[in-house]
């Protein structure tokens, strides 16, 4: 009877010791879960964020880049008056006296000779 008794008593030492140690995995899965839960939401809450500020930076770029190609059309709109053919005979005429030569002063080459 006394053997009967120890193998009871250490089969249920074992299933003690199993159930107690798939307690132990359970919990330990349960609690890696949590972590993992935790961990998910944290970057979800920075990849979030992170598209918020990368956004505004579009939109602020978008904005710079609408200004820049204002003035870039106000610059070509200055460069056409500047390069009229008009405005370049005034300025000839005028600030270094220039003038057409008559036709008799005109005196063409030939460069076959």
């Amino acid at each position: 009877m006394n053997a009967i008794a120890k193998s009871i008593v250490q089969n249920l030492e074992f299933e003690g010791r199993f159930t107690s140690n798939g307690l132990f995995l359970s919990n330990f899965r349960i609690f890696f879960l949590i972590v993992v839960v935790i961990i998910s939401a944290l970057a979800l809450i920075y990849v979030k964020d992170l598209n918020r500020r990368l956004f505004i930076d579009y939109q602020n770029l978008q904005q710079v880049n609408s200004e820049m190609n204002i003035y870039y059309g106000r610059l070509l709109l200055e460069q056409g008056v500047w390069s009229a053919q008009e405005r370049i005979q005034v300025v000839a005429a005028n600030s270094l006296n220039m003038v057409i030569p008559s036709s008799s002063d005109i005196v063409m080459l030939d460069h076959n000779a």
